[in-house]
């Protein structure tokens, strides 16, 4: 049984990132292959964290890296609809500020 989902889709010029379950240590390196290959193409991308169940540190670390790296490579970087257990970690280890955070899931338009 899958722990994580991922899935790319579009919103207008936007990549969208739905993540799907635990971010863990367990699969913390497919999440951070998943959200690379999104910025490798250098469009603006919004992690939509809503269904989002457990977060640990190194799902914290993917998503600050990923974060550096956009901000580095000038390409929009956003958290989306940020849920309980990523909000809380967030909110434990002082890191939201690094983030720029919508309120809202994002629509989608179609399949990335």
């Amino acid at each position: 049984m899958k722990r994580l989902d991922i899935e790319p889709t579009r919103s207008g010029e936007n990549i969208v990132m739905r993540i799907s379950g635990e971010a863990d240590l367990a699969c913390a390196e497919d999440l951070a292959k998943a959200i690379g290959a999104a910025l490798a193409g250098g469009e603006p991308l919004i992690v939509d964290c809503s269904r989002i169940t457990f977060m640990d540190s190194t799902g914290l670390k993917v998503l600050i890296e990923a974060s550096q790296l956009a901000r580095q490579s000038h390409i929009g970087f956003q958290l989306a609809a940020v849920s309980e257990p990523v909000s809380r970690v967030l909110e434990l280890s002082g890191t939201r500020a690094l983030f720029d955070i919508v309120a809202e899931p994002v629509e989608s338009s179609r399949q990335a």
